[in-house]
């Protein structure tokens, strides 16, 4: 009976010991919400026909977001991204965007892999640069909307790395470059990032 129980006590302790070793290490993210902090790098890549003479552009975001629970999170933050017309003659153009962004995703977990794909809106402020004749425009407001979809693996239980695209559509009250319609200009793209967030 004693030895029973000693090996009984034996199997307990091992339990104890090597299941916090070996448990993976997004089980304890899994049991309750957390927050983050993400950091989106990457390229915008115009769609709209106004803005197929321009080239694409740098990208980044960041943005502080919260697990509700394992399958559902929001997030908010800041991006900017720009980009500039091909045509390097005199009327070479720039544009300049900063915004404000909101999305929400629904989240599936394999393993270490979590896939997400949501909606969102934005409100952008742009503004166009003319480097040969030094002129520069006001900044002008857009609101938008978009989509997006990537999947992050964890690192740690605290630590991920990802791939993320999104399409998103915003058109500004006014025209902002030469090429751009007399109602505004639209900035619809995609967007590719790579990414790295730290749960805490």
């Amino acid at each position: 009976m004693r030895k029973k129980w000693s090996c009984t006590a034996t199997m307990l302790l091992l339990s104890v010991v090597l299941v916090p070793i070996f448990a993976h290490p997004s089980v304890a993210a899994d049991l309750e919400p957390k927050q983050y902090l993400l950091l989106k790098l990457g390229y915008y890549l115009p769609q709209s026909n106004e803005m197929e003479d321009y080239h694409d552009g740098f990208n980044g975001e960041i943005y502080y977001g919260r697990y509700f629970n394992k399958n559902f999170s929001s997030e908010l933050g800041v991006g900017y991204f720009k980009s500039n017309s091909k045509d390097s003659s005199p009327g070479d153009f720039t544009i300049k965007t900063f915004d404000i962004l909101y999305n929400v995703k629904g989240i599936y977990r394999i393993g270490r892999v979590e896939l997400f794909a949501g909606p969102g809106v934005g409100v952008y402020f742009t503004k166009g640069y003319e480097f040969n004749f030094d002129t520069t425009t006001e900044w002008k407001p857009a609101f938008g909307y978009h989509v997006l979809a990537g999947c992050n693996i964890d690192v740690s239980s605290a630590w991920f790395l990802g791939l993320e695209g999104k399409y998103f559509w915003a058109s500004t009250k006014d025209p902002i470059i030469p090429q751009g319609g007399a109602f505004g200009t639209h900035l619809d793209g995609l967007v590719g990032s790579a990414t790295v967030g730290w749960r805490f």
